[in-house]
This record gives C-alpha cells, sequence and structure tokens, in this order.
C-alpha cells in the first residue's frame, strides 16, 4: 500500500535562525523572584486600595432605602362572581423611606410600579386569578431626608378600576392581589454623589457619571447633554419600528 508523500517541515532548517533565538532568550533578562512577587504585591495593593475606596462611596447609599406598601380591601367580589368591578375602584399605597446614616441623603425621584391580579369568573361555582390589563407606574419627586429619619407619608388612594381585565369581579387575596415595587430611585449622598438604586434587582447601587447611561423618565436636571438625546432617539425609533408591525400585523 502506498504512502502519502511526506508533508514540508513547519520549521526552517537555517540552523543559524535557531542559535539566533536561543541567545536572544538566554541574553533577555527575565527579572529575579523577588522582582517579580515585589510587581504582583504592587497591584494587589491597587486592587484592594480601589476595592476599599468604592466600598466607602457607597456606604452612605447602601444605608438609604426606600420601599413601597399597598392595602385594599380583599372581600369585594371575593364571594359575588357576579359582580362587576367599578371604574373607580381603589386602593391605598405609602411610600417609606429610611436614611441610617449619620448625614443627610437626597432622595431626588422615585419610580415604583402597581400590578394587579383578578378573580375571574369562570363558571357560577369556581373562578380563576388573571394578570391585571394594565400596569401603573408611578413617579414621586423627591425630598431631603434627615439623618437616621424613616419618613412615613399618610396613605394615598390610587384608582385600580382600568387595571381590571374582562370578566373580572374582585382583586386576589393577599399577598397576590396587589403588587407594590419600587422599580429605581435617584439619590444624592452628602459628597454630592449621584446614585441610582434598583430595590430587589440584586444588583449594587450604580453610580452616575457624565457619561453614565440615563433612563427616558429621569429629572430634566439628571439627563446627560450627551447621552441623552441619543437614548431619546433610540426610543423614537423603537416606537416607530413597533407601530410598523402592529400595523402590518392588523392589515
Amino acid at each position: 500500500m502506498p504512502f502519502p508523500p511526506a508533508m514540508p517541515p513547519l520549521l526552517s532548517d537555517n540552523t543559524n535562525e535557531i542559535e539566533g533565538l536561543g541567545a536572544w532568550l538566554d541574553q533577555a533578562n527575565w527579572g529575579t523572584v523577588p522582582a517579580w512577587f515585589g510587581g504582583l504585591s504592587l497591584l494587589l495593593a491597587l486592587t484592594l486600595f480601589f476595592r476599599d475606596r468604592r466600598r466607602d462611596d457607597r456606604e452612605q447609599i447602601d444605608k438609604t432605602a426606600v420601599w413601597v406598601t399597598c392595602k385594599w380591601d380583599p372581600t369585594l367580589g371575593f364571594t359575588d362572581r357576579d359582580r362587576v368591578v367599578p371604574a373607580d375602584e381603589q386602593i391605598t399605597f405609602r411610600v417609606f423611606t429610611k436614611n441610617a446614616n449619620e448625614t443627610p441623603m437626597q432622595i431626588r425621584y422615585i419610580a415604583f410600579v402597581i400590578a394587579t391580579n383578578w378573580w375571574v369568573k369562570e363558571t357560577d361555582m369556581s373562578s380563576r386569578m388573571v394578570r391585571g390589563a394594565d400596569v401603573s407606574k408611578l413617579f414621586q419627586d423627591g425630598f431631603l431626608l434627615a439623618p437616621g429619619k424613616l419618613r412615613k407619608p399618610p396613605a394615598q388612594p390610587w384608582n385600580i378600576g382600568h387595571h381590571a381585565p374582562s370578566g373580572a369581579h374582585g382583586l386576589a387575596l393577599p399577598p397576590n392581589g396587589v403588587e407594590c415595587r419600587v422599580d429605581w430611585f435617584l439619590a444624592t449622598d452628602n459628597a454630592g454623589r449621584r446614585w441610582e438604586v434598583r430595590p430587589g434587582r440584586g444588583k449594587r447601587a450604580r453610580r452616575l457619571r457624565w457619561y453614565s447611561y440615563r433612563r427616558p423618565y429621569y429629572p430634566t436636571d439628571w439627563k446627560s447633554p450627551i447621552t441623552y438625546p441619543t437614548i431619546v432617539r433610540f426610543y423614537q425609533v423603537r416606537d416607530h419600528i413597533r407601530a410598523g408591525r402592529a400595523r402590518r400585523t392588523e392589515s
């Protein structure tokens, strides 16, 4: 059986080039073991320095909390499956803020969401829980939060009748009937650093710099003159594409 021809050599047979490479490797100064450890120690020291600095910067914002609570009457429509949800069906909510620092915090803006779950009649004897047809996105302007202060404002009513899907006769029982959560909030610490916090997302507070991404609903004085026009244009193009898809679907 004939063998295939031999492959050409991958390396040059020029011994002078190989010897020159060996001489260069021998003459190169690779340093000493103490020098290598010294360089690694410097990198480790810089890493620890910047880590501690970031931790110190976050200390004030990590001790600031915002949360929302909701209350509603769970008996409305629970047993009466023929009930029709009125347009003025209401709940009440409260937005709490806590500053555990020894210095004041400026809460600039709070964005929170109210979502609902409803009982929808299936038969005369049974109902099923259905997600609401709409979600309310609410915003609250800021205020100065004193050191160690827990702010407990009075309850505010909110109309959720437009959330009810077709055939709904009442809100689901607690804790599923109404879901109130903080989407994000903006705050400025005592050193003037600006932060965005998104509770419940499993992420740490994000410090906002001049080049940082800004959300469309930020207050005007927090929008970046560099990134804001780009963001607005992005959402305009996105809405235009979605409208085009909706028109094609309808046709």
